[in-house]
């Protein structure tokens, strides 16, 4: 029952993990297409590229540390909680919000790259779309952070 559990909510992480990427390249796309209708863009030096790129930047120097950490140290708490069902649940929705968060810095950092027509919004993508390879969801990764694994081994049956 539990490994059935387990597979079903990996499928919605994977589905949540792969929208994000779709949804970059949706960005990217429709980036490409207002450059080819010659939309003008922000001037990446005026007060509102500063201040959307600046925004951008802080929103992914922070995002991308506490999201990894703060998971980190939530798994550490949920450890100790003794029904596993409850758990999985709080790993669920944290890795949700794991993937959102850093998915919107990607998606934002392909559409200001566009907008702005800024070399560094590409960087600040680039960054997001490495912590969200570090966010990629298995099985063999759930199980080893929620120390599944030693549970079903000491269970005879």
């Amino acid at each position: 029952m539990l490994v059935s559990m387990i597979g079903k909510i990996i499928k919605k992480l994977l589905l949540v993990y792969y929208s994000a990427y779709l949804a970059g390249i949706i960005a990217a796309v429709l980036g490409y297409i207002l450059t080819f209708k010659n939309f003008g863009g922000i001037e990446s030096q005026s007060a509102v590229g500063i201040n959307l790129s600046s925004a951008l930047i802080l929103f992914i120097i922070l995002s991308l540390p506490l999201s990894l950490g703060l998971f980190h140290f939530q798994i550490k708490k949920w450890l100790l909680i003794p029904d596993e069902s409850v758990r999985i649940k709080k790993y669920e929705n944290a890795s949700i919000c794991r993937i959102v968060v850093l998915g919107l810095g990607f998606v934002t950092g392909i559409l200001f790259a566009y907008l702005l027509r800024s070399q560094s919004m590409i960087f600040c993508a680039a960054i997001a779309a490495a912590g969200l390879i570090f966010c990629k969801p298995s099985e063999k990764k759930m199980i080893q952070e929620l120390q599944l694994d030693d549970e079903e081994e000491n269970n005879p049956f």
